[in-house]
C-alpha cells in the first residue's frame, strides 16, 4: 500500500560514458507516495565520503497524476581520472519535511569511471603508464567503461596465449 510521503532515487543518470575531467553528477528522484511532494533532501556520497546535500523544491505529482512525478537533480560536479572507479550513492529524505517511512526505494548506486581515450600498452611485465598486463583486462575496461575518443592498443613483443571475447563497446561507431 502506498503511503502519503514517499520519495526515492530512480537512477544515477550521469556521468555515464564520458572522458576524464570534471563532470556533473545527476540523479533522478521520483514521488512514490499518495501526496504531491514539494520539497525533499537529496543526499549523496562518493566512495563513502558525504557530499553537500541538495534541497529539492518544486512539485512532483503522484504516479498517474497530470504532472511529472520525477525530476533530474544536479548534485554537484567532481573530477574523474582515467583508471579510477568512483562509487556514487544517492539517497533521499524528508519528503514534504516529513519522515519517509518507505526506505527500500530511497537509494541508487553507480560505480563510474571515465571511458578509455588515447594510447595504451598491453605488456605482461606491467611496465609503463597506461598499461594493461593482459588482453582480458583491456577488454574488460573497454566493455565496462566504453570509449570517448580514439583508442589504440600497442602490444609489447612476446608470446600471448590468451583468448578473449570482446563484448559491445559503448562509444564506438
Amino acid at each position: 500500500a502506498k503511503v502519503p510521503n514517499d520519495i526515492g532515487v530512480t537512477v544515477v543518470d550521469s556521468p555515464a560514458v564520458f572522458c576524464e575531467g570534471t563532470k556533473n553528477v545527476v540523479a533522478t528522484i521520483s514521488n512514490f507516495g499518495n501526496n504531491q511532494v514539494t520539497s525533499a533532501k537529496v543526499n549523496w556520497s562518493v566512495n563513502g565520503s558525504a557530499q553537500t546535500s541538495v534541497n529539492f523544491s518544486g512539485t512532483l505529482d503522484t504516479i498517474g497524476g497530470s504532472g511529472s512525478y520525477t525530476a533530474q537533480i544536479t548534485l554537484g560536479s567532481m573530477g574523474f581520472s582515467l583508471g579510477s572507479v568512483e562509487d556514487i550513492v544517492v539517497w533521499t529524505s524528508d519528503p514534504n519535511s516529513k519522515t519517509d517511512t518507505v526506505n527500500f526505494n530511497d537509494t541508487a548506486k553507480a560505480s563510474v569511471s571515465p571511458s578509455l581515450s588515447g594510447d595504451f600498452t598491453i605488456d605482461p611485465t606491467g611496465t609503463g603508464a597506461l598499461n594493461y598486463t593482459t588482453f582480458a583486462a583491456a577488454a574488460k575496461d573497454l566493455t565496462d567503461f566504453g570509449i570517448c575518443s580514439p583508442v589504440t592498443f600497442n602490444i609489447a613483443s612476446g608470446t600471448y596465449t590468451e583468448q578473449i571475447t570482446l563484448g559491445e563497446v559503448t562509444g564506438t561507431s
